[in-house]
């Protein structure tokens, strides 16, 4: 869930592209600028082995330059389901709504409700176990707005990671703790699946993507922001 950025950082690049005669191709496979920003080198091969199925509702108007919901499709292949909207209706989405009923469906939102997920493979034997995590994609107003809009969603288990590292994702985080969607994915999977490579391996595109980044910021000369 990419919670909490603003989109000043880095206008540059739709600066630079809106104003170039040269249209940029866009790589098919990681939705990014082809070839200078292209990602596909940093994919495993084969798509992640986790037994943990991933469902990711998307705000609509979740376009940002950075979205990081292709690397998770990549990654994860047919492990991962998208589905892009404001509102899942059970009559238009009735395999979702069959899912969400089911106990070890587990939503991946900090409420106050939400257990922790080291608490939950701690205590294998007394709780149920995660076996499908649905993840909300947008900024944080845009995920509250998701959680609102589709009460189901209040009503099954909740999941939190607590304890991870400051997010590396290039945006200005309006509080702590805020992460992209793929860090939160890839951290929550490492501790559900009690295999921190998974984790690794799906943040290694992203690092790469936000390595290129940085790299194209500098290139560019601009003036340091004021702190």
């Amino acid at each position: 869930m990419e919670l909490g950025f603003s989109n000043e950082i880095f206008d540059e690049e739709e600066k630079k592209k809106k104003d170039s005669s040269i249209q940029r191709i866009i790589c098919e496979k990681c939705e990014r600028p082809f070839p200078d920003h292209c990602i596909c080198s940093s994919f495993p091969e084969n798509p992640i082995e986790i037994q943990t199925e991933v469902i990711i509702l998307q705000h609509p108007k979740e376009t940002r330059v950075f979205r990081t919901v292709p690397i998770i499709e990549r990654c994860l292949g047919s492990k991962c389901t998208v589905y892009r909207g404001r509102k899942f209706e059970e009559d238009l989405y009735p395999l979702l709504h069959k899912q969400l009923q089911d106990p070890s469906t587990f939503l991946l939102y900090p409420t106050k409700e939400a257990k922790n997920a080291e608490f939950i493979i701690k205590n294998k034997e007394t709780e149920t176990q995660v076996k499908r995590l649905v993840v909300l994609d947008g900024t944080w107003i845009h995920a509250k707005k998701l959680f609102n809009w589709n009460p189901k969603l209040g009503t099954i288990s909740h999941v939190k990671i607590s304890s991870v590292p400051n997010s590396t994702y290039l945006r200005k985080q309006t509080q702590k703790g805020n992460l992209s969607t793929v860090e939160a994915v890839a951290f929550a999977l490492g501790i559900l699946e009690e295999n921190p490579d998974i984790s690794n391996q799906l943040l290694k595109p992203f690092h790469y993507m936000m390595d290129l980044q940085r790299n194209f910021v500098k290139s560019l000369n601009l003036p340091e922001r004021e702190k």
